[in-house]
C-alpha cells in the first residue's frame, strides 16, 4: 500500500478543506487534514541569497509612511487569527516574490488606496521550493502530488 494519497483521495480532502469556515472549526482539525493530505511527502526548504526583490503590500492606507517600521510585520496585537504566515500574536514578515502576487495576496477592493513596498534582500532567506522547477537533486516527484496537490496549494 502507497504511503501518498491517489488523486480521487486528495480531491475529496481538497473538497472538505474548501467548505471549512476557518472562523468557526478548531486549527488542529485543519492541520490534521493537511497532514492527511501530504502524507509521504517531503516538503524541501533551501536557502535563497542575493539581492532579490521582494513585495508587500500595505492595505488601508489612509496616511502617509512615516517610519519603516509602519511596514514590518504587524505588530503581535494585531494578529488574532491564523493567516497565511502568521498565528495568534505571532507576527512574521511576509513578502511575494512578484508585485502581482503581492497585489492578489493583499485582497485589496477597486478603488482602494494600497502602499506597495520593494524589498531587497541582502542575507540568505529559507524558501518553500514545492512549487518550483529547480528541484531536481531533490528527486520528490510524485505524480499525483504535481497534478492535484500543487496546484491546490498554488491556488
Amino acid at each position: 500500500m502507497s504511503k501518498y494519497l491517489s488523486s480521487v483521495e486528495m480531491n475529496k480532502l481538497i473538497k472538505q478543506l474548501n467548505r471549512i469556515d476557518c472562523d468557526r472549526v478548531d486549527f488542529n482539525y485543519i492541520k490534521d487534514m493537511i497532514a492527511k493530505l501530504t502524507n509521504g511527502l517531503t516538503m524541501v526548504l533551501q536557502n535563497q541569497g542575493g539581492a532579490d526583490s521582494m513585495y508587500r503590500i500595505r492595505r488601508f492606507a489612509s496616511t502617509n509612511i512615516s517610519n519603516v517600521s509602519e511596514v514590518f510585520a504587524p505588530p503581535s496585537s494585531a494578529v488574532i487569527n491564523y493567516q497565511r504566515c502568521n498565528g495568534p500574536g505571532e507576527p512574521k514578515f511576509y513578502a511575494a516574490s512578484t508585485r502581482m502576487a503581492a497585489i492578489k495576496e493583499s485582497r485589496a477592493e477597486v478603488g482602494e488606496v494600497v502602499d506597495l513596498g520593494q524589498w531587497i534582500n541582502h542575507g540568505s532567506y529559507p524558501v518553500n521550493v514545492v512549487l518550483t522547477s529547480q528541484v531536481t537533486p531533490h528527486d520528490f516527484v510524485y505524480e499525483e502530488a504535481e497534478k492535484v496537490l500543487y496546484p491546490y496549494f498554488e491556488s
